[in-house]
């Protein structure tokens, strides 16, 4: 009787407690821990970042600027010192002639990231869209300190040289850009011009031909190229010229075609 009583009061004794605590934790709120609800947010939100970057770079790939430019400004609304939107939206005023916005983004990064030489090129590329070639030179010159053989920059520098009437410089720029990516005719283009400012007409010509076995903007080319030939007097390769490029689409020169070719 007595094991009976005390098994009887100590199974009594547990279901109380059981019940108790049970009772307890459903009465206890579940405290939530600050640092894991804080990580998700923060997961999500960089997910909604991510995204956006990548929507915007695929409608610049698509050819949608307009489009991108939307995107790039979506991650600035959550994050306004996204180096990365901020450097496409500079990169994008270049393209479509919004160079003052080219420049503010810019500058922008350069606040964040003062070494940025992305940031730099993109300002140096949007000054000498604004005919600004002595702040442009002066980006390009600060890129060429940290990385003397960046490809852009030399072959744009030497451009801008030109500009500047600099034109022994503008050819030491291209014919090292040129030694860097000779596949590129821009780079042909501005060293005939170059050459041609000093009346090398010899050395431009050589330059277009080089430009021309590329077989990239052909009538531009000979568009430029019929001068030096008048340059040595050859009259008759500067009328074979201008009737090549007049026949490309040059009709400007129709003028030119009936001043020296009758």
């Amino acid at each position: 009787m007595k094991v009976r009583i005390i098994i009887l009061l100590v199974f009594s004794w547990c279901f109380w407690q059981c019940n108790s605590s049970e009772s307890q934790l459903k009465s206890e709120p579940k405290k939530e821990i600050p640092e894991k609800r804080e990580a998700f947010k923060s997961k999500i939100i960089q997910k909604q970042i991510d995204d956006y970057l990548q929507k915007g770079e695929d409608l610049i790939n698509e050819g949608d600027a307009n489009k991108a430019v939307r995107e790039f400004l979506n991650v600035l609304e959550i994050e306004p010192n996204n180096i990365k939107a901020l450097l496409k939206l500079s990169f994008i005023g270049t393209q479509i002639k919004q160079d003052l916005r080219s420049v503010k983004y810019a500058n922008q990064v350069l606040q964040l990231d003062p070494n940025n030489i992305v940031a730099l090129y993109y300002r140096g590329v949007a000054q000498n869209n604004q005919q600004d070639y002595v702040n442009a030179e002066i980006d390009f010159n600060t890129i060429l300190k940290k990385d003397p053989n960046h490809y852009e920059t030399l072959l744009d520098r030497g451009a801008v040289r030109i500009q500047l009437n600099k034109l022994d410089l503008a050819i030491a720029d291209l014919e090292k850009a040129i030694g860097i990516y000779p596949h590129n005719v821009k780079n042909y283009i501005n060293l005939g011009l170059a050459y041609k400012q000093q009346y090398q007409w010899q050395k431009a010509i050589d330059a277009y031909n080089k430009g021309l076995e590329i077989g990239e903007a052909e009538g531009y080319l000979l568009a430029l190229r019929y001068e030096c030939f008048l340059g040595i007097n050859d009259t008759a390769k500067a009328c074979k010229d201008l009737q090549k490029a007049i026949s490309l689409g040059y009709e400007n020169l129709k003028n030119k075609l009936t001043k020296y070719c009758n």
